[in-house]
């Protein structure tokens, strides 16, 4: 059974950042660019496909997946962001549409992948990837991007409440450890699994500190031990 409680809030809390939304989450397109580039190239975008988008938001990650001409149907439960990203970000190849990631309007089999930026923490685990699994046709890759539990930023964001309300959290999303998600993956039947943790440029670094931080930081994530701290989890996974 869904738990509306949690859908609604989550909805209340987008409408009503949404006016601030790309201050918010928009401060840095060169690290959204290397997930959203990822994402295109794990999930084989190309304009011969079809292409939900979870949780886009107002458009900012659409942007990048726009480019590749695949037909994308790309989701939100506000309507206000989807109202901000149809007039900034309108594409030919875009479909705006409100839609629950836990109740899915669209036909069995019908999409060539699934994909999404910071999204998947926000929903129900279960509950969104038997939705995911339902929609993809057999052997559609997904491909996300998601905060890693294990990063100290992270965790911080996510168990202190105060901090939590400055970044713009809302108040039951959380974050993922990537055994246990590889674990669920398998669960409900996704194949060909590979999670990689990346990122170790905090958010709201001055600009100025960010290409000596980065140059670190790629260092940091060739190290075995240390790179399980990274930030964000890539997460790639093919439906069965």
């Amino acid at each position: 059974m869904l738990d509306r409680s949690k859908v609604n809030k989550e909805r209340e809390h987008f409408d009503r950042i949404a006016s601030s939304y790309d201050n918010m989450f928009g401060f840095s397109a060169k690290k959204r660019r290397r997930k959203t580039d990822w994402i295109v190239q794990n999930s084989h975008l190309s304009s011969k496909i079809i292409v939900l988008e979870l949780g886009c938001g107002t458009g900012l990650s659409t942007e990048t997946f726009a480019e590749t001409r695949a037909k994308i149907h790309a989701i939100d439960l506000s309507f206000r962001l989807l109202r901000i990203a149809k007039n900034l970000r309108h594409y030919q190849n875009v479909c705006y549409e409100v839609a629950d990631v836990e109740a899915l309007p669209f036909p069995t089999a019908f999409f060539d992948a699934v994909i999404g930026t910071f999204v998947l923490h926000h929903f129900n685990m279960k509950t969104a990837l038997t939705e995911i699994h339902r929609v993809c046709k057999p052997g559609a890759w997904i491909s996300f991007s998601e905060p890693n539990m294990l990063n100290p930023v992270v965790f911080a964001i996510k168990h202190v409440p105060w901090i939590k309300r400055m970044v713009g959290d809302s108040p039951d999303e959380t974050a993922f450890i990537r055994w246990n998600l590889a674990r669920v993956l398998k669960e409900h039947l996704f194949g060909n699994i590979k999670i990689e943790p990346i990122e170790f440029l905090p958010p709201g670094l001055p600009n100025i500190l960010a290409p000596a931080i980065n140059k670190v930081g790629h260092i940091l994530e060739k190290i075995p031990l240390i790179r399980e701290f990274g930030g964000t989890l890539l997460i790639r996974a093919r439906r069965l």
